[in-house]
């Protein structure tokens, strides 16, 4: 039985094409030679491509004689539907680079719930102004998840990253400075140093390595003091907001507490001592391959929006 003319078109796409276009050529002038020499083609070489596609489509197309070219009833099926074929093929051409080249679609984002409601939403909201084709779906979980799994197109991930195979990107550097309130300040007395903090309230989380111990300054200088207070919390929105109400003191990251040190509502302490970056950052992540034109975008969006150093470590740096 011979091959059925979409298994003949599968066996070799890009030669498919090339013939039919040649086919087509063949068509409007009736004539090898004339079609040939409109290709810039040998007519032998013209007639052997035509005689290959014969073959594939397992079918004569021309009836041949010495003075004239005519088409079979193959042909004439072929002729009628062949430029619609390759318009639709180029269509398909476009429509699949234009995936890599114009920013279009749904991106699936996820991020911490703290950062993400502080800097990602705000920065989104610009970025979807600027990219009326672009679609965005925001998972705000403080779990680690498994991007391939849950179709995620890129990640916020903070802190230490594992070997993965994942494409990872610093968006940041990871500043923590202590700070408390002034309700808390004026109660209790502003510590003059690092060694003062065992005699304050200090906010804490459960199980941050290693418990119980903040850590001031970077490598061989880093001096680690061991803390305690009255109040621990898993959460690190619900313990900001102690913080504010005046419980303790807190050793926190400037992503954020920065604002509010910057509009007084939280006070720096040890402003003496530098900024410590510490071993983690921020990072953008994502699944290993070439990143879409969306993909793309969104991340020099994001490192636009975030800058060099971040807008959040601005109050830190006059």
């Amino acid at each position: 039985m011979p091959k059925s003319f979409a298994s003949a078109a599968q066996g070799n796409v890009e030669g498919f094409a090339e013939r039919l276009a040649l086919f087509l050529k063949d068509c409007e002038s009736c004539s090898f030679s004339e079609a040939a020499r409109l290709l810039d083609m040998a007519p032998s070489s013209l007639a052997r491509q035509i005689g290959s596609f014969e073959r594939q489509l397992a079918c004569s197309l021309f009836k041949r004689s010495t003075r004239h070219l005519a088409m079979t009833e193959a042909g004439e099926i072929l002729r009628q539907r062949g430029s619609r074929i390759l318009a639709d093929l180029e269509d398909t051409r476009r429509a699949i680079a234009g995936v890599d080249r114009i920013p279009r679609g749904k991106i699936r984002i996820t991020a911490p719930q703290a950062f993400g409601q502080r800097h990602l939403v705000p920065a989104l909201a610009g970025f979807l102004k600027r990219y009326p084709e672009v679609s965005i779906e925001l998972v705000l979980e403080d779990e680690t998840v498994d991007l391939i799994e849950r179709r995620i197109d890129l990640a916020v991930r903070i802190g230490a990253l594992p070997d993965s195979s994942l494409v990872a990107l610093r968006l940041a550097p990871q500043i923590r400075v202590a700070c408390a309130s002034p309700s808390y300040l004026r109660a209790h007395g502003v510590p003059q140093r690092l060694e003062d903090l065992a005699r304050h309230d200090c906010l804490t989380m459960p199980g941050t390595p290693p418990s119980g111990w903040w850590v001031f300054g970077e490598g061989a200088k880093a001096k680690r003091l061991p803390v305690s207070g009255r109040f621990v919390c898993g959460n690190i929105d619900a313990l900001l907001r102690a913080g504010h109400d005046g419980i303790g003191v807190m050793h926190m990251a400037t992503w954020l507490v920065g604002e509010d040190i910057r509009i007084g509502k939280l006070v720096r302490l040890f402003p003496q001592l530098p900024l410590s970056k510490g071993k983690t950052a921020i990072h953008l992540v994502r699944p290993a391959g070439s990143a879409s034109a969306k993909v793309r975008v969104l991340i020099q969006h994001l490192q636009e929006y975030i800058g060099a150093p971040p807008y959040w470590d601005e109050p830190f740096l006059s």
